[in-house]
């Protein structure tokens, strides 16, 4: 009974992990206009909160949070998302694998 128990809260934590993972990547644009300080931070926040379920208004959302950056700024941002979403989805398929297989 004991091995079940702890395959059911490696289960679990793999699961918030992934959830946490994912929540972080959905606030991201709003994350991002606060870091930068931008004058549109509440709006790229309430765009980000209330449309950012769909790709349509997470895009939209991510857009405005980098309006008015620098260069520097913009890609330093976007390699930090792209790197952000590639480790989230690797770590997401090794846990639910690890997981699977036991």
């Amino acid at each position: 009974m004991a091995l079940s128990n702890n395959l059911d809260e490696e289960i679990i934590m793999s699961i918030l992990l992934v959830c946490a993972l994912l929540f972080f990547l959905y606030l991201l644009p709003g994350i991002t206009a606060t870091y930068y300080t931008t004058s549109n931070n509440v709006s790229v926040l309430m765009v980000n909160i209330f449309f950012g379920w769909t790709a349509i208004g997470w895009i939209i959302a991510f857009i405005l949070a980098l309006k008015g950056l620098t260069g520097s700024q913009i890609v330093r941002t976007l390699i930090f998302t792209v790197a952000f979403v590639l480790v989230t989805f690797i770590m997401a398929i090794a846990e639910f694998a690890a997981v699977s297989s036991i």
